[in-house]
């Protein structure tokens, strides 16, 4: 069915639909799917009004109408799909992939995605070695884990192997898990020895930290006490 197809022409050969305002026109096509349309002294023209376009073209040429409308609804769903996407992002750096599941999540179709996501890398918004590199020092701020159990996270965010690696290359775990006990070892005070270093090797262990970190880290928050005692 046609755009022509909607209404009845008036007298003057117009055919509208929606909210207008036809004045002093003849043989034009108006249609409007939601904002007021004006139209003045306008003839053997078509004038659709779409959420995110407005076309004028020729009535000779109203056959390709369908063609540009659906152009135009693609470009403007590129154009919400990117500013979806840079709100996104506007919470914390985000990975590639993140972007990419939650515009699909939105009903965007690959294509689409696509699109984002490659322009938003090429603007700088997007880069997978900044985010891994932002988590990494996020947990080692305010949440320690172990380099396995850094890399799990990182890949369930959708980062390479690749990229993982680079970034955890001199990843210090002895450190970090000195880092993750080191406040916490005066509420185990009160333990005897074997409690206490059970006590460091399960809070440690359950954050992705190797058996032989766990027990070093042990070992030494136990000294720590002792001689503080």
């Amino acid at each position: 069915t046609s755009v022509a197809d909607l209404s009845q022409a008036d007298a003057h050969g117009n055919v509208v639909h929606g909210e207008h305002v036809v004045l002093d026109c003849r043989d034009t096509l108006v249609y409007g799917s939601g904002r007021l349309v004006a139209a003045l002294g306008l003839e053997g023209l078509v004038v659709v009004e779409t959420e995110n376009a407005v076309l004028v073209c020729p009535k000779e040429r109203a056959q390709d109408v369908k063609r540009i409308v659906e152009q135009l609804k693609r470009e403007g769903d590129v154009h919400l799909a990117y500013q979806r996407a840079v709100r996104y992002l506007g919470y914390r750096p985000r990975s590639t992939a993140e972007v990419a599941r939650y515009l699909e999540g939105k009903g965007y179709e690959d294509e689409v995605v696509g699109d984002i996501t490659g322009r938003l890398t090429s603007q700088g918004y997007l880069d997978d070695h900044a985010f891994a590199r932002f988590w990494v020092d996020n947990r080692e701020q305010f949440r320690q884990r172990g380099r396995r159990a850094l890399a799990y996270e990182l890949r369930q965010k959708g980062v390479s192997n690749s990229v993982i690696d680079d970034v955890l290359e001199g990843f210090d775990e002895v450190d970090s898990a000195w880092s993750a006990v080191e406040r916490k070892l005066y509420r185990w005070a009160q333990l005897d020895e074997y409690a206490f270093k059970q006590r460091v090797l399960g809070y440690l262990s359950r954050r992705g930290f190797p058996y032989g970190v766990c027990r070093e880290t042990a070992n030494r928050a136990w000294d720590e006490i002792q001689t503080v005692e």
